[in-house]
């Protein structure tokens, strides 16, 4: 298993960049936890590479 940590500013950029590293990486996610503070938005992937 793996982690990879993502963040921005907003969500719906913290989405395009998680989509993003999902796709380009060709993973299997195992869990992705998302967490809000002020004035960003942090996404914790685990996953395994394929």
């Amino acid at each position: 298993m793996r982690v990879k940590i993502l963040d921005a500013m907003t969500s719906g950029r913290l989405e395009d960049k998680v989509n993003q590293f999902i796709n380009e990486k060709q993973i299997k996610v195992l869990n992705i936890q998302i967490t809000a503070g002020f004035g960003n938005v942090v996404a914790l992937i685990e996953y395994e590479e394929e």
